[in-house]
């Protein structure tokens, strides 16, 4: 039998409209928005339906939603009598896998995803702040490009082999896009409000620390991996600092990919908006099938 491996989308992923098909693939759909609409006092789906571009990139309105219709997108496998063996998220998408692996209780995961945006909102630098995709060109290269680069600026995202983002300084990223650009495939821009993963989160993190002191976090019912260190979290105790930590180290999404493998995992199923993860996936590993939680048939 073919092991699965869940795959949560973050912030990038978030589209006009986005939550209102896959809120019809799951009947508890309508409790999990309710929910987040409860702390996020504002109407998600509505928003979604109504909003432009430049007003959903902001965290406070694009990071729920993300993780609302992954969730919705969770239970609905759930009721198709169809489970993981694995789950990551993606960054932001790591809300999502905690949830979906029983660490976290549906209430406690917005709450504490609502820690973290009000810790961006308040402490994280906006102005002169920039994060981009290189594509097509090796992360050694554009880690050394970094180095060399005036300002600030890091790898933010290892995605595969040939997909890096980087993150910091606006004129710093910039500089490294300009010098890459004539052997990169593609620069994009990414639409996002800061600068993730990097040292410019460390003022957001420590307040971020400070706000989820109380809560408790469960065994995982199913194994998850860390973004920050690229393995399972076994470690109910362990999760909260790697959720602080989370705010400033690099995603190594690569390296879960590889560790994946390893466990002989061959079938990906994306749950949220898109083909971002598991197209990464399809690409980074020889073997790789992957399905969006839309194609259910």
């Amino acid at each position: 039998m073919k092991k699965i491996c869940f795959l949560f989308p973050g912030q990038g992923s978030q589209k006009i409209g986005m939550g209102e098909e896959i809120i019809n693939l799951s009947k508890s759909s309508k409790e999990i928005f309710e929910c987040a609409n409860d702390i996020f006092k504002f109407d998600l789906l509505k928003f979604s339906k109504e909003s432009d571009e430049e007003e959903l990139k902001k965290a406070k309105y694009c990071q729920p939603l993300i993780v609302a219709t992954s969730i919705a997108a969770f239970k609905a496998t759930e009721e198709l009598k169809i489970f993981a063996d694995f789950l990551v998220g993606h960054s932001l998408g790591q809300y999502s896998a905690l949830f979906a692996s029983k660490i976290l209780s549906l209430e406690d995961t917005f709450k504490i995803l609502k820690f973290r945006i009000d810790s961006i909102e308040e402490f994280a630098p906006k102005e002169n702040v920039a994060m981009a995709a290189i594509i097509g060109v090796p992360s050694d290269k554009i880690q050394e490009e970094c180095e060399k680069t005036d300002g600030y600026v890091v790898c933010a995202n290892f995605n595969s082999k040939n997909q890096t983002v980087i993150s910091g300084e606006k004129d710093a990223v910039f500089k490294v896009l300009e010098k890459l650009e004539k052997i990169a495939r593609r620069c994009v821009p990414l639409k996002v409000s800061s600068a993730f993963h990097s040292s410019l989160m460390q003022e957001a993190s420590k307040n971020f620390e400070k706000k989820i002191e109380n809560f408790s976090f469960k065994e995982p019912k199913t194994p998850v991996y860390s973004n920050v260190t690229a393995t399972l979290v076994k470690d109910s105790k362990k999760i909260k600092s790697l959720l602080v930590e989370h705010f400033t180290k690099p995603v190594l999404f690569t390296k879960i990919l590889e560790n994946l493998e390893k466990n002989n995992v061959s079938l990906f199923i994306e749950l949220g908006e898109g083909l971002t993860l598991s197209s990464l996936a399809k690409k980074s590993l020889k073997n790789a099938e992957t399905l969006n939680i839309k194609d259910k048939s």
